[in-house]
């Protein structure tokens, strides 16, 4: 990814990833097929460089099935986040929290849409435009 210098997918590459599990997890019946399913599909976004490997899986599965029950929902988050913070000694995700708790505790909040959807749509790619370009204004002084 030009913007961070990453040459590996990013969380859109990973999110469609994630989909296609899901979609594969529905419509398979078996459950043991379903944890096959779940575990090789967390080994590959690990194994291949996805924007934030099996922790993106998880994190969506947790949404998916505990929706309902907020307070298993922020519980198992903060689970998630405590386990990857231990397994690689990176801290800066226990702050995703924030949104979860967000849309656990305060939904109206979540929902709410205040802005044009044409912004909320183009934030993401906006936001890497602006990163790329402080990068590569960074890099322009060595270049000289």
């Amino acid at each position: 990814m030009a913007a961070l210098d990453d040459p590996g997918i990013n969380v859109i590459g990973t999110f469609l990833a994630v989909l296609g599990t899901l979609f594969l997890m529905d419509n398979i019946h078996h459950p043991a097929a379903k944890a096959a399913v779940f575990a090789a599909s967390a080994a590959v976004l690990e194994l291949v460089p996805f924007s934030y490997g099996a922790y993106a899986l998880v994190l969506v599965f947790i949404y998916r099935t505990l929706a309902a029950r907020p307070h298993a929902m922020t519980g198992a988050h903060f689970a998630l986040n405590l386990a990857y913070a231990l397994w690689t000694g990176a801290d800066l995700q226990l702050f995703s929290l924030l949104p979860t708790l967000l849309i656990a505790y305060e939904p109206r909040m979540a929902a709410k849409r205040t802005a044009p959807r044409w912004l909320w749509w183009s934030f993401y790619p906006a936001h890497l435009a602006v990163l790329a370009v402080f990068q590569a204004v960074r890099l322009l002084p060595s270049l000289i």
